[in-house]
């Protein structure tokens, strides 16, 4: 299969539909499980193959199935979360995680799926002390719960989908912030990293992240200042602030949607 090693600790692979990464900090960490099991099986072969070792555990950014969907392949070991992606793991898996409504899914291996839950989490942020320290930090924004990894010894962050580079980020779920995903940029850019890997898209630089962050910035000043206008009016505004919109109109209807109510509860 087809993977990227951009420095001597770290791999990743967008065969998954997402990103799905691999650290290595003396431990070897896997941070998301893709969406389709039998790819995410050659990729944790091939990663330990790699690294020499077998994987410690699994981290999860988030609790969309693109990124959870392999979570089974890991059940012998600590499957790590935020509290709330659990709690929303919990809550969809009643009704959104069966088979059944998986069937269609393009890219999801339905067939002999189980939902895996995670089996310890954290509130704000969880440290693991090996060789070199990793971070595992929630700043929502994304979504409600989502969480990055931090490598301050190689100054990497594993990003998950609070980084979309260069696409029209998807904020289209309910628990989507984007005042708090604005935060949460600034955050990533105070770092100052020397790489990023992002959940969907190539790694990005620190110029991405100002340039996603100028994008937030400038859609909740758009919502600030709109606070009159209709979605129907938004969504054929030739004023909303662009960011590689082409190709993303689904993601980006979605997401125009979502944010606005949280500026408009009422709605």
């Amino acid at each position: 299969m087809h993977f990227e090693q951009p420095s001597k600790n770290v791999i990743w692979t967008n065969e998954g539909f997402g990103n799905a990464v691999a650290i290595d900090t003396g431990k070897l960490y896997f941070i998301d499980s893709m969406a389709n099991r039998n790819t995410m099986r050659k990729f944790r072969e091939k990663v330990e193959s790699v690294f020499n070792k077998k994987a410690h555990a699994l981290l999860l950014t988030h609790h969309h199935g693109d990124h959870i969907f392999g979570n089974q392949l890991f059940k012998d070991l600590p499957i790590i979360s935020s509290h709330k992606t659990r709690e929303i793991l919990i809550d969809w898996g009643k009704e959104i995680f069966l088979p059944e409504n998986m069937k269609d899914w393009e890219g999801y291996s339905a067939e002999g799926f189980e939902l895996t839950l995670p089996n310890h989490t954290f509130e704000k942020e969880m440290t693991f002390h090996d060789d070199h320290p990793l971070e595992f930090i929630c700043l929502d924004g994304h979504v409600e719960g989502a969480t990055i990894c931090w490598d301050p010894d190689h100054k990497t962050i594993i990003a998950g989908d609070e980084i979309f580079n260069r696409r029209f980020p998807y904020g289209a779920d309910m628990t989507s912030d984007v005042i708090k995903w604005r935060d949460a940029l600034s955050y990533l850019i105070d770092l100052n990293p020397e790489l990023v890997i992002s959940g969907h898209g190539l790694p990005a630089t620190n110029e991405d992240l100002r340039e996603i962050h100028d994008f937030l910035k400038d859609v909740v000043r758009y919502y600030v200042t709109n606070k009159d206008i209709s979605v129907k009016e938004i969504l054929n505004d030739i004023e909303f602030p662009e960011y590689y919109n082409e190709g993303r109109e689904v993601s980006r209807e979605g997401s125009i949607k979502s944010w606005y109510l949280k500026f408009h509860p009422e709605s």
